[in-house]
């Protein structure tokens, strides 16, 4: 309504011009790929397109050049393309720039584009994890660029209806004329005195504007690598109900950066919106008041009126039908996405598809956990990646309450599959699973996982301090402490992180990649000493740490776990030496070892030496 009230022929024909030159341009080097050779020939060389691309280009056109400067980086070199995948490449180069920015639209476009990402995430992090398996994971990050155009066109829409009805309403309600006696020359000073003054404003914006908008891109690529790093490990947050956990984190992280981004936003918006807005619309004018005071003294002075009223209406006119162009071409952005908007739609559909298993007489429940036998009770599982194909085939099985158990078998026959099905992580195809008497559908899912201890041979790590990633999903407290210094002597690994610069406070990188896998698994292994669970499943820990060391802290951990329901899944024999059954799975049953497993191994060994 302001930008309509300071001036009826605001438009940006100027950038549309230069966004029509750069499709013709994309649209000219496609044609040229899809006749070279003729429709046989299906491959083209990358040295031609580059001539292609130097013959079409306008090079007095910048926006003409920059797309060019995109597509040479993506065919740099010699060799050959598939045509279809240079006119993708061609394509794409040409996206970037359709957008139009509007000063009043880009804080609500972020913030919109923030909320769009935190629900994407939100659906992720709570789907079951049967579901979220089969869903792209880089829903999140993969559809941003999109995101932004939907929420840009949204608002952009509105906006422009907006601006067009006040303009059309001031243009009929009123009838503004320019150079009244005495005014000329006033009006000629203001004009030139703002444009100076816009001119100046405008270097500093940039400089501003520059610095500002480097350090909100390093913060948004902040954003993205911790959520493709939760979304990488998705299995580990489901399997210790770190659900809320992270819907918070992400929430903070996400809010943080658009606070931390505002200035950079402000200052960029407007950087676009002086010259958009106020310089480029307003040079008519600046010449319709030039053109008035060379008239001024001119016996003519009634014609000049009327030609200047005449542009004036005329360029009026104009920029509605800018406008109504405008609008169409925001609609037809959003037909554009419709692709992606429909994958978008199709993934939170599958997110939140309801499972397919009917147990009769187990409605779902949120019971809490009680502790007792770990039944498997005639249990069919296939993942959903391959229905078809079955891993638990009527499996039944009775874990009893306190007694330690070993299960060994050849690789990817299901052991692990058992654990993955009690902590709830897939649906069953057929069966049921009890603990303590009751269905684990009945079990409310956080209550279950708090319960268990689940540690595996690739244990997670995130992007936090040595101590938070032991205490997650829980906050760690300082006055912790003392429990980390016994857990850590346990295991076997305080000397080394008293060595590290912050102690327990050292912030790891992304998946723990600064530490070796034998220290993973020791510093995971702390869990088991900081917290006491029910049942333990323990999927080949401490594979990777040095045998000497790995035996002091297996008796560590088994005096700790004595009394404690525990599954051992191994290859290893020397784990097995502390548990009270050994048993070879076959994908339909667990079988005893008429021998001890141990005792076994070691005479192999000894005749293998």
């Amino acid at each position: 309504v302001i930008t309509a009230v300071i001036n009826f022929n605001i438009s940006v024909n100027v950038k549309n011009l230069l966004l029509h030159k750069e499709k013709t341009l994309s649209e000219q080097v496609i044609k040229e790929i899809e006749n070279e050779g003729g429709a046989e020939k299906k491959v083209i060389e990358k040295r031609r397109i580059r001539e292609i691309l130097a013959e079409k280009t306008d090079e007095n056109n910048k926006k003409q050049k920059e797309v060019k400067e995109k597509i040479e980086k993506e065919i740099k070199g010699e060799g050959s393309l598939t045509k279809e995948k240079a006119k993708k490449i061609i394509e794409e180069a040409r996206v970037g720039g359709r957008k139009i920015n509007d000063p009043s639209q880009n804080d609500f476009e972020f913030d919109v584009e923030r909320d769009l990402k935190k629900d994407l995430f939100r659906h992720f992090v709570r789907a079951k994890y049967t579901n979220s398996s089969e869903v792209s994971r880089n829903l999140i990050t993969q559809f941003a660029d999109d995101l932004d155009e939907i929420a840009y066109s949204i608002w952009f829409i509105p906006n422009r209806l907006i601006y067009v009805a006040f303009s059309i309403f001031l243009l009929l309600k009123f009838d503004f004329n320019f150079g009244g006696e005495g005014t000329a020359l006033p009006l000629l000073a203001i004009m030139l005195g703002l444009f100076t003054v816009l001119f100046v404003v405008e270097i500093m914006l940039f400089k501003r504007a520059s610095k500002l908008n480097l350090a909100a891109k390093k913060r948004q690529e902040e954003d993205n690598k911790i959520i493709y790093e939760r979304i990488n490990n998705l299995e580990y947050i489901k399997a210790v109900s770190g659900e809320k956990y992270e819907e918070e984190r992400v929430d903070r992280q996400l809010d943080s950066t658009f606070r931390r981004n505002k200035k950079s936003l402000w200052f960029s918006t407007m950087f676009k919106a002086v010259p958009q807005y106020v310089v480029i619309p307003n040079i008519p004018i600046i010449f319709m008041a030039l053109t008035l005071v060379f008239y001024s003294k001119n016996d003519k002075m009634g014609a000049v009126f009327l030609i200047g009223n005449f542009v004036r209406y005329f360029l009026s006119v104009r920029s509605l039908n800018s406008e109504v162009n405008k609008i169409i071409e925001a609609m037809l952005t959003l037909d554009e996405l419709s692709s992606s908007l429909t994958i978008v739609n199709e993934s939170a559909k599958t997110l939140n598809r309801q499972t397919t298993l009917t147990v009769p007489n187990v409605p779902a429940r949120n019971l809490p956990f009680k502790n007792g036998d770990i039944i498997f009770q005639k249990v069919v599982f296939a993942y959903p990646k391959r229905p078809h194909q079955n891993i638990l085939r009527n499996f039944s099985f009775t874990f009893q309450q306190g007694k330690i158990y070993g299960i060994a078998g050849k690789n990817g026959i299901g052991k692990s599959t058992i654990t993955k099905t009690a902590l709830k992580l897939y649906d069953l195809k057929a069966g049921q699973i009890f603990i303590g008497e009751r269905s684990i559908r009945e079990i409310d899912t956080t209550s279950l996982h708090q319960h268990i201890c689940y540690q595996t041979n690739r244990p997670t790590f995130f992007r936090m301090s040595i101590a938070e990633n032991i205490y997650y999903p829980n906050k760690y407290d300082k006055k912790d402490y003392n429990k980390l210094v016994k857990a850590a002597k346990k295991v076997g690994i305080y000397e080394f992180i008293t060595k590290l610069p912050q102690g327990f406070d050292t912030v790891l990188r992304e998946g723990g990649s600064d530490l070796s896998e034998g220290q993973k698994q020791q510093i995971s292994a702390m869990k088991m000493f900081i917290n006491d669970y029910d049942i333990y499943i323990l999927d080949e820990i401490l594979s990777n740490v040095h045998p000497n060391l790995k035996g002091n802290i297996l008796s560590n951990i088994f005096v700790k776990l004595k009394g404690k329901t525990v599954l051992v899944i191994d290859h290893h024999y020397e784990i097995f030496q502390y548990v009270d059954y050994v048993y070879q799975f076959t994908g339909e049953r667990l079988i005893k070892d008429k021998e001890s497993f141990f005792t076994k191994n070691k005479e192999e060994e000894e005749i293998e030496k």
